[in-house]
């Protein structure tokens, strides 16, 4: 006759190696962010978060007020003035 060998497994180390399997993963889930970072985030942000690449609001560029008269008088001819001398 032929010789059967049965193995016998040990259903208890096959439980307990799916056990450890399952804590280490929701551990990992809940340490890499949890459920939140699968939904997504749905309410507005914290009021004191700065956004640093925020570009400032575009103010509209007013000219300069100058004003220049239409006729000018230039005679380079003229002597300086003269400053009076007070005592």
């Amino acid at each position: 006759m032929a010789e059967h060998h049965i193995e016998h497994v040990d259903r208890r180390s096959i439980v307990g190696t799916f056990l450890v399997l399952l804590v280490g993963v929701v551990a990992l889930f809940l340490y890499f962010g949890g459920p939140g970072r699968l939904i997504g985030e749905t309410a507005p942000a914290a009021p004191n978060t700065t956004n640093f690449n925020v570009a400032p609001a575009a103010q509209p560029q007013v000219p300069p007020q100058i004003n220049i008269p239409r006729e000018l008088d230039i005679n380079l001819n003229q002597p300086p003035a003269q400053v009076p001398v007070t005592p």
